[in-house]
């Protein structure tokens, strides 16, 4: 009998094998592999921490760590049930992995911390959501949230190391004030208010750092909870559209067709 393993290596540019999220809550968990995996390991550390073993030295790695392993380091992890631990992984294997993680200077070091992120969570959130879903296009997709979960923890690793990172937290208290709050009425004003900053100033460093203007981030967390009801409720395109923020439902229409390339109800059912 041949035993499943998600342990492969793929000549396409990027390809992940596995993705999930633990809850380590029931007993001590972790992973021994002396001689690493074929691909590429990456775990985020959401809560709780993880005792790495490095070289026969343990370190602690606390929520907000990420662990990287190369194909064919040892690999050797535990988890406490007493920490209530919650940790994100992704195994990936691709042509391209080993310069996009020198590229992102993710191949110097097992351990980088870079801070608890609501950013980086909503992103591992809607990766495992395409992977278990299979969605039509899945596969490109999740190809590039994982590119974007990459380029994520290769910046805030570099803003670390810059002693940046407080304006970096500043931002990331933004970003969370956007996820939970995308129905209102977000002003630039508002949002640069919270960062003490004038409002040219937020939108350049926000531009910056996630690569999107401020409306941009906006409209994309509005579209994607828009899809999300879409798939996953019995609610109206008018209910969808007010949920989301648009108090007019032809309105919401043309903007959801402009971002997603098609109207909403052409994409409940085509999905």
């Amino acid at each position: 009998m041949t035993n499943y393993t998600s342990e492969k290596v793929s000549d396409e540019y990027i390809s992940i094998n596995a993705c999930g999220r633990q809850h380590l809550f029931a007993k001590r968990r972790g992973s021994y592999r002396p001689y690493g995996r074929k691909d590429y390991h990456l775990l985020y550390i959401a809560e709780g921490r993880c005792f790495v073993t490095i070289n026969g030295e343990t370190t602690e790695a606390p929520k907000g760590s990420v662990i990287v392993y190369l194909p064919g380091q040892p690999q050797e992890y535990s988890f406490f049930p007493e920490d209530c631990p919650i940790s994100y992984y992704i195994h990936f294997t691709g042509s391209e992995c080993e310069q996009l993680m020198r590229d992102t200077a993710l191949d110097e070091r097992n351990i980088y911390y870079i801070g608890k992120s609501h950013t980086l969570e909503v992103l591992f959130d809607t990766l495992i959501g395409e992977y278990k879903q299979k969605l039509k296009f899945g596969t490109h997709r999740m190809n590039g949230i994982l590119l974007e979960i990459i380029s994520v923890i290769g910046r805030k690793n570099a803003y670390m190391l810059s002693g940046s990172s407080d304006t970096n937290k500043r931002f990331e208290n933004v970003c969370e004030y956007i996820h939970n709050n995308f129905s209102k009425n977000l002003t630039l004003e508002e949002l640069a208010t919270k960062c003490n900053l004038s409002e040219s100033r937020f939108s350049h460093l926000f531009t910056e750092l996630f690569g999107k203007s401020p409306k941009q981030y906006i409209m994309n967390v509005r579209m994607e909870n828009a899809k999300e009801l879409l798939l996953d409720s019995d609610m109206s395109i008018l209910e969808i559209g007010s949920a989301v923020g648009f108090d007019d439902q032809n309105y919401f229409s043309r903007i959801f067709k402009k971002h997603c390339g098609m109207s909403p109800n052409e994409f409940r059912n085509e999905y």
